[in-house]
């Protein structure tokens, strides 16, 4: 899966790079210019276009719905031009040319409109719609609570870590300028905020219940590292990952906010794994219902990227094989994908729909 530099360098000028590839294979980010043309030497070089393969990201399409696995360091919303902490950014301008160029791959006549968000080092099930009823009928679900959202993340924590091996964490959570924690929660770690940008700070308040379903499917048997099955039963700023961190002592590996980096445990996980610079929480699957033209429940999966599945390998971790290749499920029955074995009601949902899965296995 393509993963964006935590930095963008600056490429040269007036040059094309084409798509650059990091040791394990899979696409990063690349840069663009406009074409060399003769200037003089008052005129402004052109500003480079840094960009995303979106066809490299699509996952599937229908008449009404794309989703895409986001990769690490791309964000999932746009600047809004009435904030003025939200000015136009790099990574700004990197989303808004990555869905101009998906709505140019599927031809659609709209833009496409974001239907939730994930933090910018999650990867994984990314929603958008295709057309204003869509968005409509989509956040209409999410208020109901008819949408699922289903993570997999790796934390630093041993068996005996987890009283219970599948239990649900209900609690309030607190935002205090942009910072999310359990009230009243005591000795968790807290980054100093000096060191983040003040975008990081700024006064946004709330305190809101909390609601998250956990299941441990496996744990090393060589380094303090699990692996969890997350369910989302309400949406908050960070809540994965403050419940994680604070309720079961479970810190997601590579959090930079939320997971002390002086934890002996930590230590022990560096120095037997070779771990890339990245936050290990997944946006697994997707499910909402969808209307062909009677009621179907479809659920998308988004294969883990190339990083995840090393760190599960050289931990000992074993990997769901659903997990590993994602696809796409109607009614529970997997339709589309590796190991699709549609029937027909489900083929012919997928025909009405105009389903397609686009990913092509990279592992």
């Amino acid at each position: 899966m393509a993963s964006l530099p935590r930095s963008v360098p600056k490429p040269p000028h007036a040059s094309r790079s084409t798509v650059s590839r990091t040791a394990s294979g899979v696409p990063t980010a690349v840069s663009e210019t406009a074409p060399s043309v003769p200037t003089t030497s008052t005129t402004t070089p052109p500003a480079p276009r840094y960009r995303l393969p979106a066809d490299k990201l699509l996952l599937y399409a229908d008449r009404g719905l794309v989703i895409v696995n986001k990769p690490n360091g791309l964000i999932s919303q746009l600047s809004d031009p009435q904030n003025k902490e939200t000015e136009p950014t790099v990574d700004a301008q990197i989303f808004s040319t990555f869905l101009e160029e998906l709505r140019d791959k599927l031809g659609l006549n709209e833009p496409l409109r974001t239907l939730h968000r994930l933090d910018k080092p999650t990867t994984g099930a990314l929603a958008f719609a295709c057309n204003r009823q869509i968005a409509r009928d989509f956040w209409n679900q999410m208020s109901g609570k008819l949408v699922k959202k289903t993570y997999l993340a790796l934390v630093v924590g041993d068996a005996p870590t987890f009283v219970k091996k599948h239990g649900v964490i209900e609690t309030k959570l607190e935002c205090r300028n942009g910072w999310v924690r359990i009230p009243g929660v005591k000795d968790v770690y807290e980054r100093d905020r000096n060191l983040l940008p003040s975008s990081r700070r700024r006064g946004e308040h709330w305190v809101r219940d909390a609601v998250t379903e956990y299941e441990v499917l496996a744990t090393s048997p060589k380094v303090p590292l699990s692996l969890l099955r997350l369910h989302l039963h309400t949406g908050l700023k960070h809540q994965l990952r403050a419940h994680l961190a604070q309720a079961l002592r479970a810190p997601i590996l590579g959090d930079a906010l939320y997971l002390d980096p002086r934890l002996p445990q930590l230590r022990t996980i560096k120095a037997a794994i070779d771990l890339p610079r990245s936050m290990f929480l997944h946006s697994s699957r997707l499910s909402l219902n969808r209307y062909c033209p009677s009621r179907v429940t479809l659920t998308v999966g988004a294969p883990l990227s190339a990083s995840f599945v090393s760190v599960c390998e050289q931990a000992g971790i074993p990997l769901d094989r659903d997990d590993l290749l994602g696809g796409v499920w109607l009614d529970g029955t997997k339709a589309l994908g590796l190991d699709a074995a549609p029937d027909g009601d489900a083929a012919l949902g997928l025909e009405r729909l105009g389903g397609k899965w686009y990913w092509r296995k990279r592992l």
